[in-house]
């Protein structure tokens, strides 16, 4: 196996994961702000049974283009699993948590160092095993860290919160979850999109150079994680507007910070990474240090509208950012080739983030002025920001 079907595999499982959980995870924690409910195991049955039946569909016809018997296995176990972990660390968030996330995290990322390090020594490394153990650890950290503090059914409601219901009517469940799985996939065309016009208007060199400028620079994301769970915890806990601000203030310092280091350290970075013969590396390594940026910022602010249940919005905003990256992607990538596709990747995350942002604040602000009529983004009271 080699590492174009590892990441072919690795994509197929995010893919499946995300149409296969239904959207559930973010419909939970959506639900949680609006409405004050609270954890409930049974609403685990439905992404579980989902996300299995994709995973056995995307592993056969995986095994039937020939990617062999072991990473069909493989894929077909880890997207169900990996939609668990996904609904797991929602359903942790919603309790106003922010350390257990943060924790499973770090077990993970541990995990999978100690694996891949035997792995190497002993000689198993193959395309199926690395999946394994990179999404496999993701699923164990959170079964260690977030499920035992998620093992008791309908967590006593707080002051003036909805009872907790046996199980969602699954109509209502569905309609919620598919927005957010609309939602994911016009995102995916903002972040993948871009490999597709490189490819098509650019020299194979090019491409390879760009993807691995991209693999670099978008590792940053994990730091958009951090802060995005800890506002969604904030939000969780009746502290809208005080964790969206201060964390979009903690979080712009250190992408200034990072991110002019990067500019700077781009000509040191690329010839350590890419090695020589990539005269076009620094400049394409600076124009997607310049795109993480503006994801960075899409990400957190795509978590602000999760937590707040504001779907038709977070749609609306998705929409908009996937349709001005491909414009850009069709007006750019032709003449100036993955630097046009950073900028395009810019502009398209860029005005998603801000339509994101403005809509929180606003909102937030809005219950705010409140007397007595404040939502739990500021207040902690029961807000229904849209129709659930």
């Amino acid at each position: 196996m080699d590492r174009g079907s590892l990441g072919v595999a690795t994509t197929v499982v995010t893919l499946g994961a995300l149409f296969g959980g239904l959207g559930q995870g973010e419909l939970w924690l959506s639900k949680s702000a609006s409405h004050g409910l609270h954890w409930n195991r049974a609403y685990l049955l439905l992404p579980v049974v989902t996300a299995t039946m994709v995973g056995v569909a995307v592993g056969t016809w995986m095994f039937a283009s020939g990617y062999g018997l072991p990473l069909t296995v493989a894929i077909a176990l880890l997207v169900p699993m990996t939609s668990v972990a996904g609904v797991w660390r929602y359903a942790t968030i919603a309790t106003g948590s922010s350390m257990l996330p943060a924790k499973s995290s770090l077990w993970s990322a541990v995990m999978r160092l100690v694996a891949i390090a035997a792995m190497f020594v002993v000689g198993a490394m193959s395309a199926w095993s690395v999946l394994g153990v990179q999404l496999g650890g993701v699923f164990l950290a959170s079964a260690l860290v977030l499920a035992p503090a998620l093992a008791l059914d309908g967590r006593p409601a707080e002051s003036g919160a909805a009872p907790v219901p046996a199980m969602l009517g699954l109509g209502e469940r569905l309609r919620g979850g598919l927005a957010f799985v609309v939602f994911g996939a016009l995102t995916a065309v903002i972040l993948r999109v871009d490999i597709l016009a490189v490819e098509r208007y650019s020299s194979p060199e090019a491409l390879g150079t760009y993807a691995a400028c991209i693999a670099l620079s978008q590792s940053a994301l994990v730091l958009s994680n951090v802060f995005r769970n800890r506002a969604q915890a904030g939000i969780a806990a009746g502290r809208g507007r005080r964790a969206i601000t201060v964390e979009v203030r903690v979080m712009s310092v250190m992408v200034v910070l990072g991110g002019s280091v990067a500019l700077i350290a781009a000509p040191w970075i690329a010839s350590f990474l890419l090695g020589p013969g990539y005269p076009d590396g620094p400049e394409i390594l600076r124009s997607t240090v310049v795109a993480t940026a503006f994801l960075l910022f899409l990400d957190f602010a795509q978590g602000i509208q999760i937590a707040t249940g504001k779907r038709r919005a977070l749609v609306w905003a998705a929409a908009l950012g996937a349709a001005v990256t491909v414009t850009c992607l069709l007006l750019f990538v032709p003449r100036f080739g993955p630097v046009g596709a950073s900028f395009s990747v810019a502009c398209g995350a860029g005005s998603a983030a801000s339509i994101n942002l403005w809509r929180a604040l606003r909102d937030t602000a809005r219950g705010a002025q409140g007397v007595s009529g404040g939502s739990p983004l500021a207040s902690g009271e029961p807000f229904d920001g849209e129709a659930l």
